[in-house]
């Protein structure tokens, strides 16, 4: 992982720990490792396309609906070829691990 990114995220942390609102709104209930490991996957693939690994506030509020959306089962199947979600302003599509 690039030095930036672990710049990026270790003042991340910081800030979460530091300011219990902003923490509270992005987080919230949510596990805080699982959060911050979707934020660090997002840092990345700024970093990688634009240079800096910066989140935006969509960026940010995705990753916090994403979260908070519960796990769907469909025929006792949990994973079937990627996921896709779609909201107001069109469409994403969040690729399974491999």
């Amino acid at each position: 992982m690039d030095s930036e990114i672990i710049v990026y995220m270790s003042k991340l942390r910081k800030y979460f720990e530091t300011n219990r609102e902003a923490r509270d709104y992005f987080i919230g209930e949510l596990d805080q490792e699982i959060f911050l490991e979707r934020v660090t996957e997002v840092a990345m693939k700024n970093f990688h396309d634009k240079g800096d690994p910066t989140l935006s506030m969509p960026q940010f509020e995705f990753i916090k609906k994403i979260l908070n959306t519960d796990v769907v089962e469909i025929n006792n199947v949990t994973s079937v070829g990627p996921i896709i979600f779609i909201d107001d302003r069109g469409l994403e599509i969040i690729k399974k691990k491999e």
